[in-house]
């Protein structure tokens, strides 16, 4: 009985964790949403006031001609610093351990797929045998022998 009132009480710890944790990431999304909102109106008032201090200088046309520039370079800089991104060798190594895995997974249930079969077509004891030291054989990592 105490196996599963321990079970049940680290289920519900873990419930109680999982909420916090939820309710946590809720507040951060929201202030990061204030956060995005409230810099986009820094960046207009910032235009605005690039705009009038060009104004005085050289003139309304120019002026809003100066900050269109400025504005789509900062986009070309960026546009191409994003299109550059590429995949790093610890991105390329996490895929290739995961497509490994995934193949030894397929591999494994494949062979237990089978297993049924190969008990009803030679027999028990002899399936069992089998599947005992390929399995050991896995375990340790000795190479096996492939047709």
């Amino acid at each position: 009985m105490r196996p599963v009132r321990l079970v049940r009480i680290a289920a519900e710890a873990e419930g109680i964790r999982l909420r916090r944790m939820a309710r946590r990431m809720a507040f951060r999304a929201a202030y990061g949403v204030l956060a995005a909102i409230f810099l986009c109106v820094a960046l207009l008032v910032g235009h605005g006031a690039l705009y009038l201090w060009l104004n005085r200088l050289v003139g309304p046309l120019h002026a809003a001609l100066i900050v269109l520039a400025v504005d789509v370079v900062l986009v070309v800089i960026f546009g191409l610093l994003a299109a550059n991104s590429s995949e790093s060798q610890e991105e390329r190594d996490a895929r290739q351990v995961r497509e490994q895995a995934r193949e030894q997974l397929l591999r494994s249930t494949a062979t237990f797929a089978v297993l049924p079969t190969l008990a009803r077509l030679l027999g028990k004891r002899h399936v069992y045998g089998l599947t005992l030291a390929a399995l050991t054989a896995q375990f340790f990592g000795l190479p096996t022998r492939r047709r």
